[in-house]
């Protein structure tokens, strides 16, 4: 593969990653309507997202009738309140739900 500047690298990256939340949004219209048993083609998700929040990835459909209630109440509260990504997973501390912090490269 022939170098490429650091320049057409972040496109080609950004495209990438464009493209791979396009298929999430997809695979996750997809669960929600399996869930819901709806099969017209104009049925979204149930919630609009802020811009550059992040859309929970199931791993299979099943997953989100294995949490527990409490936990996806939790889930959907934080969802609306920030623009983070969460995880369900138990804590010795009790937290319900555990916030996922992106690495950000620093441009200097």
């Amino acid at each position: 593969m022939a170098f490429q500047p650091h320049g057409n690298q972040e496109v080609q990256n950004r495209k990438i990653l464009q493209d791979l939340q396009e298929r999430r949004r997809q695979m996750m219209s997809q669960a929600q309507q399996a869930v819901t048993g709806t099969t017209g083609t104009n049925a979204g998700p149930s919630h609009v997202n802020r811009p550059g929040q992040e859309v929970p990835v199931l791993r299979n459909p099943g997953e989100n009738h294995q949490l527990a209630l409490s936990q996806r109440q939790a889930l959907e509260q934080a969802h609306l309140v920030s623009p983070g990504f969460y995880v369900c997973q138990d804590s010795l501390f009790g937290n319900l739900i555990i916030p996922v912090i992106p690495r950000v490269d620093n441009d200097s």
